[in-house]
């Protein structure tokens, strides 16, 4: 026999996982989107917000040099040993500017990543002290019917996760416009 608890759903919704005790459950799925949750998030991101757009565009340009890179190979074989005679001042041009496009590439990483980084702990920080002062106004009864464990690991793992989430999102923009300009730069070449 089977109690409750093991009883399968069958009304296609998720199944609810037990934490703790059976009197605290929680739905194991979540709107795939939910507004209201973006805009909560959005109040701890938006202070930040320029240091946000500076990292999207130190992205932005570390893709469009990825780009550009066998741009510059491509001029150099097509211009500079073109007929099978070496063109200095092409080859020398192209050099300069594969050496300055790396350079401007070096830089756009290396502002991304410490940007995003600086980023995402001045949220985080923001988000744990607000979820800090939040417990704090939480009645005596809330304190006693949670277990500790689960409340730690909502403050642990949910900001974690938060954490994750912020450092890798602004990098995956930049994975969407590289896609599409691999696709753009084969078509061209």
């Amino acid at each position: 026999t089977h109690s409750d608890d093991e009883k399968e759903d069958t009304s296609g919704r998720p199944t609810k996982a037990v934490v703790g005790s059976h009197r605290d459950e929680e739905e194991v799925f979540g709107k795939a989107y939910d507004p209201r949750i973006v805009r909560r998030i959005w109040s701890f991101v938006k202070p930040y917000r320029s240091r946000v757009f500076i990292s999207v565009a130190a992205v932005l340009v570390f893709t469009l040099t990825q780009l550009a890179i066998p741009l510059v190979i491509r001029y150099a074989i097509d211009h500079g040993m073109a007929a099978g005679r070496l063109d200095r001042s092409v080859m020398i041009w192209a050099t300069g500017a594969f050496a300055t496009i790396i350079l401007i590439n070096y830089g756009a990483s290396y502002v991304q990543e410490s940007v995003v980084g600086k980023v995402a702990e001045n949220v985080l920080s923001d988000l744990r002290r607000a979820m800090f002062s939040h417990l704090q106004r939480v009645s005596l009864s809330f304190m006693d019917k949670t277990e500790v464990g689960r409340l730690m690991s909502r403050l642990q793992g949910d900001v974690n996760s938060m954490q994750e989430f912020l450092e890798t999102s602004v990098m995956s923009v930049g994975d969407i416009v590289l896609l599409f300009g691999i696709v753009s730069v084969l078509l061209w070449l």
